[in-house]
């Protein structure tokens, strides 16, 4: 199976860059398949501005520039920052870092290319740009628009380096990927196929195809997470025998009568179901949900009430 075939048996990686991949955890090919992007990370180069593009309003804009210098300095309040002076073919502009932002921007040499995100408002001699993220680009990077991945790098390894192995990975993936959902949920729930959604989450076809490919692997971990607990409940259920309660006796009926107020059908359903789990010998595995004021706590003084008339104590936890 090729996705369980150690990452060396792509090209290019030897077993220097095997091990810079295993400080990722990234052992064989479908772990590199699994190596998402970084969350939020993606570079949108249609929406790249130029330098003489920006408009000085304060707002995030997304560029791209070369870096041309780096400086220290200190601002009135003695308040030690770097700043870096980037170009491009339509004039320069001046990124700010303060605090641990400034190792960063102090390790960046010059004509490095970033894809700068920032707040854009004129400086006195060029546009001044704070809060900044930058991105180092390979230098043939953006020149043909589109929305590409950033991910996690570790040792000598390069964004060029990932895209190029994911890529490959993808290949194979196309031929013989199998699929990790029952294909009634996937076809019920509207979800994009595995592969479909591997290659939107690394190289997304659109922003809208991002957004599917992410609902499809939430929605597959959660899927798969049910599974794990109703097996386990299920074991639970053959292994273990839980205390079986009588029907709802006098004390849960004066209960219900004594409050100020009549349960919802919501309600009356939530309790029907509890009251029925409590009457099992098997142990009753159950969250009750509810937004604040929709009557959690008045169910649970019911099953205490239950509990309490069948010669058992019972507590309410509180955790807030």
């Amino acid at each position: 199976m090729w996705w369980k075939e150690p990452v060396t048996t792509l090209k290019g990686v030897g077993v220097k860059k095997a091990a810079e991949l295993a400080a990722l955890n990234i052992f064989s090919v479908g772990d590199l398949l699994e190596f998402y992007p970084r969350q939020g990370a993606y570079l949108d180069y249609a929406k790249l501005k130029t330098i003489k593009e920006l408009e000085v309003d304060n707002s995030k804009q997304i560029f791209k520039a070369t870096v041309y210098q780096v400086k220290n300095g200190y601002g009135a309040s003695r308040r030690s920052y770097t700043s870096v002076t980037v170009r491009d073919e339509t004039g320069y502009a001046t990124l700010y870092f303060f605090g641990g932002q400034r190792y960063k921007a102090q390790k960046l040499k010059p004509d490095t290319m970033l894809q700068i995100t920032g707040r854009v408002r004129q400086g006195r001699t060029t546009k001044s740009v704070s809060e900044v993220d930058v991105q180092p680009l390979e230098q043939d990077e953006g020149k043909t628009p589109g929305i590409v991945p950033v991910y996690a790098l570790s040792g000598n390894l390069t964004q060029k380096n990932l895209r190029t192995w994911v890529s490959e990975a993808l290949r194979l993936a196309a031929k013989d990927l199998p699929e990790s959902l029952p294909a009634k949920v996937v076809s019920q729930c509207n979800l994009p196929d595995r592969y479909t959604a591997l290659k939107n989450i690394h190289f997304p076809e659109s922003w809208e195809a991002l957004r599917r490919a992410k609902q499809r692997f939430v929605f597959e971990e959660l899927f798969l997470l049910q599974c794990g607990l109703l097996y386990y409940r299920q074991q639970s259920h053959d292994n273990r025998e839980g205390i079986k309660h009588a029907a709802d006796g006098a004390l849960v009926k004066d209960v219900m009568q004594g409050l100020p107020f009549e349960l919802t059908a919501a309600q009356q359903q939530a309790w029907r179901e509890i009251s029925l789990d409590m009457q099992d010998k098997k142990p009753m595995h159950r969250i009750l949900q509810g937004d604040v004021g929709s009557g959690k706590t008045v169910i649970s003084a019911l099953a205490l009430a239950k509990a309490v008339e069948n010669g058992y104590q019972g507590c309410i936890m509180v955790p807030t």
